[in-house]
């Protein structure tokens, strides 16, 4: 007689609950958030300076009981990281809430330079392979990076870094945590620890997606513009006569010619121009008087400009425009009486500059 043996297997499959703080933020004595400000006589974001008052770090969360907390420059989860508290803070008490608020403690010697606030919570005092949290609080300041992108890796320098006043922090240390992120999902793709204009090479690990560059957690300055397709396509006057004053051009009507600041800008923006000659006949006579406007709201009607020989980005078409706006352009031509009959073309280039800056 055949027995049937049954075989059962068991898998006994282990689910742990993921950790998360319900709330961290930098709070001041009143329990206000606050941001920092560069302290000139410590050269540093310390708390507790003549800048800044003291600052405390509180956060929440049902599973912080014999964790250590504390203030790092990250990038997220999985990055490269540098602490900024002189100690990291041992949990062994919570509140009702499962709330701590304790000192910031913050180092003169390693808050050198901005960021968004971030702590590290680890079972270990040196915070390594801990969460990373972000709060919405800064050490003020921004980012001018150099970035080059091959596909498989982005190349960053960090040429510039400016305090909360507009002036370059000299403090060569390296604490800057230069991350490269997926743009969708903010996974980090990897990480490193570098100094001002000394480059590092990120890998993108395979993504093949858009992709940002985060300095302590912070993006760097960047600026995008668009042309409209009119405007890129070119400017035409049509068929003029000698003499003709201020003719508009025949395609730059209704709001067709506009120069658009991307949404992902983070600074507003100067947006300049130049020309590379003045309209040139194929005889060497040229059009000396061509004219621009522009606008945020509507379609410019009159000239207001005249378009002068330069090399350089001396023409301001908009100061001081927003992420995500429109700026119109329009331009004119007068014919001279003496013009030689025949095809006018010259070549306009655009540039955008952070606001009050000569980058271009």
């Amino acid at each position: 007689m055949k027995k049937a043996i049954i075989v059962l297997a068991l898998f006994l499959i282990l689910i742990y609950p993921a950790f998360a703080l319900t709330e961290f933020k930098l709070i001041n004595s009143t329990g206000q958030a606050m941001n920092l400000s560069y302290d000139l006589n410590s050269t540093s974001y310390k708390d507790n300076s003549i800048t800044n008052p003291r600052a405390w770090v509180k956060v929440c969360g049902s599973d912080l009981l014999n964790k250590w907390v504390g203030l790092v420059y990250s990038g997220g989860n999985n990055s490269a990281f540098k602490i900024v508290s002189n100690l990291a803070k041992f949990i062994t008490s919570l509140d009702a809430s499962n709330c701590i608020t304790f000192p910031a403690d913050i180092s003169s010697f390693r808050a050198l330079y901005p960021s968004r606030i971030a702590c590290s919570v680890s079972s270990s005092p040196d915070l390594s392979n801990g969460n990373i949290y972000f709060s919405d609080e800064y050490m003020i300041g921004k980012y001018r990076v150099q970035q080059t992108d091959n596909g498989t890796h982005v190349e960053v320098r960090v040429k510039n870094i400016i305090d909360d006043q507009g002036n370059e922090i000299t403090v060569n240390q390296s604490f800057l945590v230069v991350t490269l992120i997926r743009k969708d999902t903010k996974e980090v793709l990897d990480s490193a620890v570098t100094y001002k204009n000394v480059s590092v090479t990120l890998s993108r690990s395979g993504y093949n997606g858009d992709v940002e560059i985060l300095i302590n957690g912070m993006k760097p300055v960047y600026i995008a513009i668009s042309l409209s397709p009119t405007l890129a396509s070119g400017i035409t006057y049509g068929t003029l006569d000698p003499g003709d004053v201020n003719v508009s051009s025949q395609n730059c009507i209704n709001k067709a010619c506009n120069i658009t600041v991307s949404q992902d800008t983070n600074v507003n923006v100067d947006i300049v121009m130049k020309v590379n000659a003045y309209l040139t006949h194929q005889s060497g006579s040229t059009i000396e008087t061509q004219y621009w406007n522009s606008s945020l709201t509507q379609q410019p009607t009159l000239p207001a400009y005249q378009v002068s020989l330069t090399y350089d980005y001396t023409h301001k078409v908009a100061e001081n425009v927003s992420p995500g706006t429109d700026v119109i352009f329009g331009t004119w031509v007068s014919i001279p009486t003496d013009a030689a009959t025949g095809l006018y073309n010259n070549t306009i280039y655009f540039c955008a500059q952070e606001a009050g800056l000569n980058e271009c």
